[in-house]
């Protein structure tokens, strides 16, 4: 029925319409008053983020106390805004509780009437409003840069000219620089504000992730930046607009180390939907996600990585790496407690999905009694890459794995599980292609139900209990849940056993697998927390997939639970791990999940 529906629906209302960008709008409206999160969103916002004179007087003594009161300078751009919204925009600047700012405009030759008058009444009230009015339209790269060149700040902060600062926004940034001196990107929270001012969908961030970044604009808004920086690497670039903002975040995200970019996880900034938005509609600016493509490929190129980039269904972008020649080899390690003539077909599926020549598979099975049966079938694999090894005995101590990886040359490892049946094309080519990039830990595939659910995309900590699969039962083609997290690379603290990879040399320097757990996903859970920890990544690629012999809601199915279920291997990661376990990186302590989704937690104080 739900099919139906969307064929008649696009029938009635082909894309690119005027009928669809309608409708469209008017769907997004509806849905947002009734979705759980956007709920949860208002009550939040009603109980606890209502500044007034109590929560001032608090911030004001925080200023006075602050040992650093930087200068924060906010470039506005301008070029022909709604007179109405220009003015909101500049008076959420002047309404700061922080005082040490400036806002730089610069009219980039706005033609209708009423701008220049609405600028100058703002600088004649308030000295700390500065303007430039160029006398040519150059776009928003050089308005952006005659803004730059008024800022006297130590650092920029980056405002549209009909969008809107918290009034706490300025305070908690210079908060940020001065409880991490070193930060040169800072970058909050944002959401969306309505033409009658009700503010939805919210965007509540991970702390910074180089993969999500390479997948799409995360810094976005707000963002601040150390002035300098951005004056040296030669500031908004001409020819990029439309992605000027993510364009230069790449080219100092270049200068900079990781550690360097800080998140703030509150929402300061209010981006609003208008028809003219990309906030409403990205086609609106079809030219912006060209710009980012062009960015992102200098971004490689300035790297000195070899690799090519594409769009994501209008939302994000998908770097593909290119292997190098020869290609890296490869070891698959498929485990199992005892052989099956269904692990045998699944072990088939496996290597005619797997054209990647270099590479060796060895069946690990623990118990030692079979079938003749699935020993015939097994006998049948006569595929050259393929070996095995039965009666392996006690697998899930991690020692027998670990001695398969010493005795093996390869140069990238990876363990499948024997519920592993379907393999997407060319799927070990990309994952090894990633695994080999600099800064990479472990990598993994996105994991489906076989009716093409989504079974993990990346394992969330500290939400419902201890660890769970994020977007765990979400139909495939909901390919935008939570921002297009659903479809995009993005890191994780820990991946799910099921399927993963990385290099032979990274699991030596972590140890292993440890010994210490009597679950299998803790100890990868635990390998995965040692990778990050040595400053690498764990990454899922949605567009890689694997197909699991699982059916949801079966009552073998567990992917919606709690994944450590034994008390001393959760004991064991708290004792290890307690600090990323309780405010996981790579989510954000406002959500929750929600039918396998992020959304905004209820209105519960937590501090």
């Amino acid at each position: 029925m739900a099919t139906f529906l969307k064929r008649l629906y696009s029938k009635l209302a082909p894309e690119g319409s005027k009928r669809r960008e309608v409708s469209f709008q008017f769907v997004r409206r509806l849905a947002n008053k009734f979705r759980t999160s956007e709920i949860n969103y208002r009550a939040w916002i009603k109980r606890f983020d209502q500044i007034g004179e109590e929560e001032r007087q608090i911030a004001f003594a925080q200023i006075d106390d602050m040992p650093v009161k930087p200068l924060i300078s906010v470039l506005m751009p301008v070029y022909n805004p709604d007179l109405t919204h220009l003015e909101a925009a500049i008076q959420s600047v002047r309404e700061q509780v922080y005082p040490k700012w400036e806002l730089c405009l610069a009219d980039d030759g706005s033609t209708i009437p009423g701008v220049r008058e609405v600028i100058e009444k703002f600088t004649h009230e308030d000295a700390r409003v500065r303007v430039v009015f160029r006398e040519e339209n150059g776009h928003i790269s050089a308005a952006s840069n005659s803004a730059l060149a008024l800022a006297q700040g130590d650092y920029v902060a980056l405002l549209d000219h009909d969008d809107q600062l918290h009034p706490l926004a300025l305070f908690y940034v210079a908060q940020a620089i001065n409880q991490h001196p070193n930060c040169e990107v800072i970058y909050s929270d944002e959401d969306k504000l309505t033409q009658s001012g009700q503010r939805v969908e919210p965007y509540y961030k991970s702390d910074f992730d180089m993969d999500l970044l390479l997948s799409q604009n995360m810094v976005s808004h707000l963002g601040v930046y150390k002035t300098a920086r951005v004056q040296e690497v030669g500031g908004f670039r001409e020819g990029l607009e439309g992605s000027q903002d993510y364009d230069l975040l790449l080219r100092v995200i270049e200068k900079i180390e990781p550690h360097q970019v800080w998140h703030i996880p509150r929402v300061l900034y209010h981006w609003r939907l208008t028809r003219q938005s990309v906030a409403t509609n990205v086609n609106v600016k079809p030219y912006a996600l060209e710009a980012g493509v062009r960015a992102l490929q200098d971004h490689l190129t300035n790297q000195g990585l070899q690799g090519t980039v594409e769009t994501v269904r209008n939302f994000g972008y998908r770097v593909h790496y290119a292997l190098p020649s020869p290609q890296p080899s490869v070891h698959l390690f498929v485990c199992g407690p005892t052989l099956t003539e269904k692990l045998v077909e699944g072990l088939g599926t496996l290597m005619a999905a797997t054209a990647y020549q270099p590479l060796k598979v060895t069946l690990c099975i623990k118990e030692k009694g079979h079938s003749q049966k699935a020993m015939n079938s097994l006998k049948r694999l006569t595929d050259p890459r393929f070996r095995y090894d039965l009666g392996l005995g006690n697998l899930a101590s991690g020692a027998v794995m670990n001695h398969f990886v010493d005795e093996t040359d390869a140069e990238i490892i990876g363990f499948i599980h024997e519920k592993c049946m379907d393999f997407s094309q060319s799927w070990l080519e990309e994952l090894v292609s990633f695994a080999i990039q600099d800064g990479i830990g472990a990598v993994g595939p996105q994991l489906l139900y076989t009716d093409g659910r989504i079974y993990s995309s990346g394992l969330i900590f500290g939400v419902q209990g201890f660890v769970r699969h994020q977007f765990n039962g979400v139909a495939k083609e909901d390919s935008n849940a939570y921002f297009g997290w659903a479809s995009l690379v993005k890191g994780y603290s820990a991946l799910p056993v099921e399927c993963v990879l990385m290099t032979r040399r990274a699991f030596i320097d972590i140890g292993g697998l440890s010994s210490s757990f009597l679950e299998p996903a803790a100890r990868l859970v635990d390998l995965c927390l040692k990778m990050e920890v040595m400053g690498l990544r764990n990454v899922v690629i949605p567009d890689v997939q694997v197909r699991l012999d699982l059916i949801f809601g079966a009552e073998e199915d567990l992917g919606g639970e709690d994944l450590m279920q034994d008390p001393s291997d959760r004991d064991y990661l708290m004792q290890q791990w307690g600090h990323l376990i309780e405010q996981d990186p790579a989510f954000n302590p406002n959500l929750t999940l929600h039918k396998g989704k992020p959304i905004v937690k209820p209105p519960l104080r937590e501090n």
